[in-house]
């Protein structure tokens, strides 16, 4: 199989985002403080919105 289709799955939940447990919520909203510290966790964690 080639690369591309083997990746694509992976590739559209990355771009489009899964649903999480409320669990992972909870526990995302708790360390939002943390996460929202470096640059790098900021643009996994938290959406961007262009005014």
């Amino acid at each position: 199989m080639p690369l591309h289709k083997v990746l694509e799955p992976a590739i559209k939940l990355a771009e489009e985002g899964f649903p999480i447990s409320q669990t992972l919520a909870n526990l995302l909203d708790t360390e939002k403080e943390v996460l929202g510290k470096w640059q790098s966790s900021r643009k996994i964690f938290f959406k961007t919105t262009a005014l």
